[in-house]
């Protein structure tokens, strides 16, 4: 196995210790909105760059949640937008 290959191996072996399918992470913006995202899966591509599959939900005062769909994102650029953990997936919760 190749030097490169460990390094991205070791990527997403990192990626997925600390941050899981289900689990919710909240972003509060400058205008008081509230970005909810639900983490559905954590992928690498060629490059060994780690993606983070979530939903988004984004929430403002005075107004209803607005469900704003599926997006990906790397996982540097997720974990500087969503730097609140506020939940668990479920098997994780319980232990």
């Amino acid at each position: 196995m190749s030097r490169e290959d460990t390094r991205r191996r070791q990527g997403l072996s990192f990626a997925s210790r600390s941050l899981k399918a289900g689990s919710l992470f909240q972003a509060r913006l400058p205008d008081g909105a509230v970005e909810t995202a639900l983490v559905r899966s954590l992928s690498q591509d060629a490059a060994g760059i780690v993606h983070v599959r979530f939903d988004l939900l984004k929430e403002k005062p005075h107004m209803l949640p607005n469900p704003i769909g599926p997006r990906i994102l790397s996982l540097r650029a997720f974990r500087d937008r969503f730097r609140h953990q506020v939940g668990l997936p479920d098997a994780q919760a319980a232990e």
